[in-house]
């Protein structure tokens, strides 16, 4: 009995003391990131704001000049607001204009797809208000993005390679005047020669402003400071030339046929879902990559209704290092 008694005694509070040294062992394994990425000054990437182009168009062009004024707002069906960045003036004579917006508030939610855009109080019903895919807004980094990115930079840390070149040139961002992010890079490609690389770089608005392009030449090869004097070393090697250019846009025109399910017919609601399946295919499709016909067939019948999809085509579609994939026509013929 007595002992029975004392190993209770001593034994009780095991549970507890396990219970501790494993809070101890998960917080310091959890701080073991965090401490590195504090070290490195290599903060969680910020919400970014969606941007891209809404058209307004018109059957019969106005015959007199219409100014379209910087923060138009511009409605999806659910609400979601997006401003105008510039004053737009619409020409007499022409049937459409477009209109660069940026969304009410940052984040991933504000992604829309081609035709998401439907309305602006500056127009009437006499007037059709669509939108270009906007897919370049993104939401705060996250544990998992951060240690991606991080494993990317340290393979950069050798100065001179191909994979230093490409993370400087994907870091380079554009201020606005309040020091938020305006503009920033959202794909790489890259063609090595020997002695020299060049680099092609696509951005959140499309085609790279001039400012982001001075941008990231800087982050590539360094640059002098005119009003300091001071110094900054890039990451290309001595010896060799780091280009960088704007990455061009490459429109691709798809022909399908499609068999409709019964009940449901190859509407402009079915077409524009379509249109917006095929455009996130294409631009998800990387620099140097093949978007495959079966991977087409296959993301184009998850649109609703779709029983069958014939691409009308025997070649897979290959996206050279310096492009970006954009759709051009999406031609849809019921079978």
């Amino acid at each position: 009995m007595p002992g029975s008694v004392a190993r209770t005694i001593v034994e009780s509070p095991a549970i507890e003391i396990e219970e501790l040294y494993l809070q101890m062992f998960l917080g310091l394994r959890d701080a073991i990131p965090t401490a590195i990425f504090k070290s490195f000054d290599f903060a969680k990437l910020p919400q970014m704001y969606a941007r891209g182009i809404v058209v307004v168009s018109k059957e019969v062009a106005p015959v007199s000049n219409i100014f379209i004024p910087l923060g138009t707002t511009f409605s999806t069906i659910d609400n979601r607001v997006y401003l105008s960045t510039y004053n737009v003036l619409w020409v007499a004579g022409t049937t459409s204009i477009n209109v660069p917006v940026v969304a009410a508030a940052a984040g991933l939610a504000y992604n829309t797809a081609s035709g998401g855009i439907v309305s602006s109080p500056l127009f009437d019903s006499a007037y059709t208000v669509s939108n270009y895919l906007i897919d370049n807004g993104r939401d705060a980094e996250t544990d998992a993005e951060q240690e991606l990115r991080f494993a990317a930079y340290v393979s950069s840390l050798s100065k001179g390679t191909v994979e230093a070149c490409v993370f400087a040139a994907q870091s380079a961002t554009v201020l606005d005047s309040e020091g938020n992010i305006f503009e920033y890079v959202t794909r790489v490609g890259y063609a090595e020669f020997v002695g020299r690389i060049k680099l092609y770089i696509y951005s959140s608005a499309g085609t790279p402003t001039n400012d982001l392009l001075i941008a990231a030449r800087r982050k590539v090869s360094g640059y002098k400071d005119t009003l300091t004097g001071d110094i900054f070393a890039g990451v290309s090697a001595a010896g060799t030339s780091a280009l960088v250019y704007a990455m061009a846009e490459l429109q691709v025109d798809v022909s399908i046929g499609v068999e409709m399910l019964a009940g449901f017919t190859l509407s402009l609601d079915v077409e524009q879902d379509l249109s917006s399946r095929m455009s996130s295919m294409l631009s998800q499709t990387g620099s140097g990559d093949t978007l495959y016909l079966g991977d087409i067939t296959t993301g184009l019948l998850a649109a609703v209704g779709v029983k069958r999809i014939v691409v009308n085509g025997d070649q897979n579609i290959i996206c050279p290092s310096n492009k970006v994939l954009v759709l051009g026509t999406l031609t849809a013929t019921a079978l």
